[in-house]
């Protein structure tokens, strides 16, 4: 499974990344902003991604998801430190998402993320 972490937390993603690698998940990257999860997907796609909701400089986590299922229709796991009610709320619209307040421990991540691709 390959999975692409857009994450603004360094040390956050870090964990992430760390935890998968040992469990056999290969990511292909960890990224800070939206614009540079696109140009990575112009060359890999990914399985999975983990998405932080509210990203530093004011990118929309849950803005990039809408863009992304115009053209990519793979698990997106949601995190976030805010209400977990509002967020549901705003990603309803959103298909096959979930998400998880922080700070999420990377094996229910993992868990989750593998429960979305059956």
């Amino acid at each position: 499974m390959k999975v692409l972490i857009v994450e603004d937390e360094l040390l956050i993603a870090k964990v992430y990344s760390i935890h998968f690698s040992k469990s056999g998940v290969q990511v292909i990257a960890t990224v800070t902003h939206p614009d540079d999860a696109i140009e990575i997907m112009k060359n890999e796609t990914p399985d999975a991604i983990i998405l932080d909701v509210q990203l530093k400089g004011g990118a929309d986590g849950i803005g990039f998801a809408r863009l992304l299922r115009k053209s990519w229709n793979g698990p997106i796991v949601f995190t976030t430190g805010n209400s977990y009610i509002k967020t549901n709320q705003d990603i309803s619209d959103i298909p096959n998402c979930f998400v998880m307040t922080k700070p999420v421990e990377s094996e229910l991540l993992l868990r989750k993320i593998r429960e979305m691709m059956k």
